[in-house]
């Protein structure tokens, strides 16, 4: 019975590991996402959609004169944190209606005093139907094809991204309860604008043709943790 009890306790200590809170957003208060893009993009919190709650980031190429390969992205600025993991989840709404080219959502490390900052890139590629890791400036690495019905099944996908920021390596994705081992990537490695610590959050829709695109995130958290 002794045992059976401290067996227990230790399954319940190595869960409950630490976890330091950098971006808690649901979109229920203020807006706090810069918009860019080609033209005039959309970028705003928006009603029509949400995971849960009320509320939701809408992120639309430009309406007035569309072309091919128009883009548009939101980003945060965020604070840095020592911790060497971070651990990102939201989720993203992309409908099958009109799938952009591509969907993807990148997350930049800045460390003060470093020659080069850490561009950990995930994107759906709408065209081959494919799930893709970021490893270089032009590089893509692909993880999965999936069908093309696959968004007809529930639009709205769940991906969480673990980097290990001290040894420069991707860890795992999860996207829609389907995990990738990622421990032999590496990010990609780009010249940082100033000697900054800060972490930002960028998610970008692109267009095949001239056809509009959008998609809709909710969700969104980022935290650190120790190991």
């Amino acid at each position: 019975m002794g045992r059976e009890y401290e067996r227990q306790v230790a399954v319940i200590s190595t869960e409950n590991i630490p976890r330091r809170t950098i971006l808690s957003e649901d979109f229920e208060g203020v807006f706090k996402w810069y918009s860019f893009g080609t033209g005039t993009p959309t970028v705003e919190k928006n009603t029509t959609k949400a995971y849960r709650g009320n509320a939701s980031l809408h992120i639309k190429t430009r309406t007035s004169t569309p072309a091919a390969d128009d883009y548009a992205y939101a980003e945060i600025l965020l604070g840095s944190t020592p911790d060497p993991i971070l651990n990102l989840n939201l989720m993203v709404y992309i409908p099958s209606s009109v799938i952009p080219k591509y969907t993807t959502i990148i997350l930049k490390v800045y460390e003060s005093g470093s020659t080069s900052d850490d561009t950990y890139g995930v994107r759906y590629d709408g065209v081959n139907h494919k799930f893709q890791i970021q490893t270089d400036a032009t590089t893509w690495e692909n993880l999965e094809v999936v069908p093309d019905t696959f968004l007809e099944n529930d639009p709205w996908m769940k991906y969480e991204l673990e980097v290990d920021r001290k040894n420069k390596k991707y860890k795992s994705l999860i996207i829609s309860h389907k995990r990738y081992d990622l421990s032999n990537y590496s990010p990609y490695k780009n010249t940082p604008p100033s000697d900054m610590e800060s972490i930002v959050l960028d998610i970008e829709v692109q267009t095949k043709d001239t056809t509009p695109v959008e998609c809709w995130i909710d969700e969104i958290s980022i935290t650190g943790k120790s190991f």
